[in-house]
């Protein structure tokens, strides 16, 4: 039985948090790749249930906004001018 299988953690995912002062824009991007490809290949498999998914979700959005927070990505973009975010819903 492969149960064990079935809860998908950070660590399986192989995500490595390295202090964002010592890593560049490219290593950060390589490992949301990474990861990413990860959880897609999980759940083509039918590895993943919605809840995991669910977790992943809030788990990489705290990734993204630690990336957002380095002084390391550039913004060429004033703040005022990116649109608000697009909120699927289960309807669609």
């Amino acid at each position: 039985i492969e149960i064990e299988e079935k809860y998908l953690t950070l660590n399986d995912l192989e995500l490595t948090r390295i202090p964002l002062g010592e890593s560049t824009p490219e290593s950060e991007v390589h490992n949301l790749k990474e990861t990413v490809s990860k959880l897609i290949e999980r759940v083509e498999k039918g590895k993943q249930t919605k809840y995991q998914l669910e977790e992943q979700v809030y788990i990489l959005s705290d990734f993204i906004r630690s990336l957002l927070a380095s002084d390391k990505v550039l913004d060429p973009t004033p703040l005022t001018s990116i649109p608000p975010p697009v909120v699927l819903t289960n309807e669609e």
